[in-house]
């Protein structure tokens, strides 16, 4: 299991482009990406370094399935693990994903229950295992974090 937290600002290396074997840096893992309408993880943005320090590039999306997770780097596998061709792989819409950090959580009767603070999920699947929410640093440190499984998402 991964969790958010520990995803954020990954190292994303690319195809092998060598005959070394040697895989490119194509940046770091900015959002992880879920799914519109379902409480699962379908990918990630890319942050890319800018060009020669003065021209910034646009974020890439990467498509979860197309990934390996190794000694604390992601890997990618495969020619359609990017943008618009892994987005119609999967059958969804890049723009219509959800960034679930510090949305707010509410019971099905309305109650605000805090922020997303966190996620964890299972790496092959995106499938939610659990959710970390915060009420902010002050209730965190008095009362402690809540954490709901996914069943309850």
């Amino acid at each position: 299991m991964l969790s958010l937290l520990q995803i954020g600002n990954t190292i994303v290396y690319g195809e092998p482009r060598t005959r070394s074997g040697k895989r490119p840096k194509m940046g770091r893992v900015g959002d992880v990406l879920f799914h519109p309408d379902e409480p699962r993880v379908i990918g990630f943005t890319v942050e890319r370094p800018d060009v020669a320090m003065m021209v910034e590039r646009r974020d890439r999306m990467l498509a979860l399935d197309r990934t390996t997770f190794a000694d604390g780097r992601i890997e990618v596998n495969g020619k359609a693990a990017w943008d618009g061709s892994a987005g119609k792989r999967l059958g969804v819409d890049w723009d219509k994903s959800v960034v679930w950090t510090g949305m707010p959580v509410h019971t099905s009767s309305g109650t605000q229950l805090g922020l997303v603070r966190d996620a964890v999920f299972d790496p092959a699947t995106g499938a939610l295992n659990a959710l970390g929410l915060t009420s902010g640093m002050a209730a965190d440190i008095a009362v402690g974090g809540r954490d709901l499984p996914a069943r309850l998402v």
